[in-house]
């Protein structure tokens, strides 16, 4: 499948969800961070080092096989049915250039994760006036164990869960 043939809107929205303007700024950025860290294009960097000839000649390509797996979640051997390639292909190429795009995604927009301390913490969120914590109990497996059972279970729920907390401020700025 290639992303330069999808020919409307709708179709690349309902494939990456994305709109192809959308799309192409974030490829941009994706490509900043290729050369940031590899220090050259794709493209020079398939000339100099792939003995092969790739899949994949441009880093487009690639984006668009990261975002409409992460749209559409089909198993590896229909991934890469629709890719022309193997299943194992298809994985490689999606792990690669998905930790590609969190790189890109850390520097523009995804908020800090960690921090080394409180007052590190503190600092980042000096700004804020208002601080909102949200919660939510994700059901899981029943651990094995009693003290780990005990440390799983939810009354409220009345099942084995783990808790995903966040936080934001009321800019709609998400710190988790």
């Amino acid at each position: 499948m290639k992303y330069t043939e999808i020919s409307t809107e709708r179709q690349f929205k309902s494939t990456t969800g994305y709109s192809k303007e959308n799309f192409n700024k974030l490829l941009s950025d994706f490509e900043a961070t290729f050369f940031d860290e590899y220090g050259q294009t794709y493209e020079e960097n398939i000339e100099e080092n792939v003995t092969e000839t790739p899949k994949f000649k441009t880093l487009g390509e690639c984006l668009f096989l990261v975002l409409f797996q992460m749209k559409n979640d089909l198993v590896w051997d229909s991934l890469g049915f629709v890719f022309e390639m193997s299943s194992s292909t298809a994985q490689t190429y999606f792990y690669n250039f998905s930790d590609l795009l969190e790189l890109a995604l850390e520097k523009k927009v995804l908020p800090k994760r960690n921090f080394e301390s409180v007052e590190e913490f503190e600092t980042h969120v000096a700004d804020a006036d208002e601080i909102i914590f949200d919660g939510t109990e994700d059901p899981t497996e029943r651990p094995k164990g009693h003290e780990n059972q005990r440390n799983k279970y939810s009354g409220k729920k009345h099942a084995h869960t783990d808790i995903a907390l966040a936080m934001s401020d009321k800019r709609r700025y998400i710190y988790t």
